[in-house]
């Protein structure tokens, strides 16, 4: 048997390459017959190669273009968007409450466009004046209500005070913002904005309903099963809060324009009590005054001030407008 060290390349390979392709198509009678056995060893080595060959590249082929590195990791799964909904849980399995009505957050998730949200908008605008007076209007009965219920007040309690509020935000009430806000929206997207609404309120009221005690009545736990009774408490629910939320931001926008004031005119401690006990007042008359109101309100401020302070006081509401 021929040494493969003698100038031959056992994988075909160099000088030799040439004579072992031909060996793997005819039989070379040149050889002599030692040879014969090495030739046939050559062949079976080199038909291996080339078949190993032909399979990596085959497999290579298959899995490049997956661009998945590992082979046995299966198939893989594309990732879907979250669903867009209102309803979220936190750590406890709580829900989320939302800081504005869900008829407002659902806007949000349907995708309008600038021209699509003009209508909705106008008429957000509009409720907030109205809600505005109806709790400068009856901000003593909001108070009353918030502090009964703040303090854990029974039905008997609340019944009567809930009854007086149905009565004086009837029109607010029966007439549910998400039907109104829904007549504005594109016919596309009225049954989405319905239903995002829909589960957050349900949610809400599925989980008021199970924290509720049991000894609130009959009654009003099966307003909480559905029909127009649930509706409307549930409505009513949600006006307490908006008008909670425009109070509070009216408080807010008060506080800060009385102190960037005070500190506008250098305003000494006693000025600076006497300037805020007018605010206060004209704060009771009712939320977010009339043009007319503030005016008055800044009369008697400025009758308090001195001509320099006076010219500081002017600069600073001009600035802030």
């Amino acid at each position: 048997m021929a040494n493969p060290e003698h100038g031959e390349n056992m994988l075909g390979t160099g000088a030799g390459n040439t004579d072992s392709v031909q060996a793997l198509g005819t039989r070379r009678t040149d050889q002599p017959k030692g040879t014969v056995m090495y030739i046939r060893q050559r062949r079976f080595i080199m038909l291996c190669a080339l078949l190993a060959g032909g399979i990596g590249s085959s497999a290579w082929s298959q899995t490049e273009p997956s661009g998945d590195s590992n082979a046995l990791s299966g198939p893989k799964v594309a990732s879907q968007a979250p669903k867009a909904t209102l309803v979220e849980k936190d750590g406890t399995g709580k829900l989320v409450r939302l800081e504005q009505r869900p008829e407002q957050a659902a806007l949000e998730l349907l995708g309008l466009t600038t021209e699509e949200r003009k209508k909705p908008d106008e008429l957000l605008i509009k409720r907030a004046s109205v809600v505005s007076r109806l709790l400068a209007d009856h901000r003593e009965l909001f108070q009353k209500i918030q502090t009964a219920r703040q303090g854990g007040a029974g039905r008997q309690e609340l019944a009567p005070l809930m009854m007086e509020f149905h009565e004086v935000a009837g029109d607010l009430i029966d007439h549910p913002l998400a039907e109104q806000l829904k007549e504005t929206l594109p016919e596309r997207t009225g049954d989405r904005f319905t239903t995002l609404v829909k589960e957050y309120n349900d949610a809400l009221v599925a989980e008021e309903a199970a924290n509720r005690p049991q000894d609130m009545g009959s009654g009003e736990n099966r307003s909480l099963k559905g029909g127009p009774m649930a509706q409307r408490r549930i409505e009513a629910n949600m006006l307490l809060k908006e008008m909670g939320r425009t109070l509070k931001a009216v408080v807010t926008e008060n506080k800060e324009r009385t102190e960037g004031l005070l500190k506008a005119i250098d305003a000494s401690p006693e000025l600076a009590s006497k300037i805020e006990a007018v605010f206060r007042a004209n704060l009771k008359g009712g939320v977010r005054n009339t043009p007319e109101e503030r005016g008055q309100a800044m009369r008697r401020v400025m009758e308090l001030l001195t001509p320099e302070q006076r010219a500081k006081a002017r600069e600073y509401f001009q600035n802030r407008n």
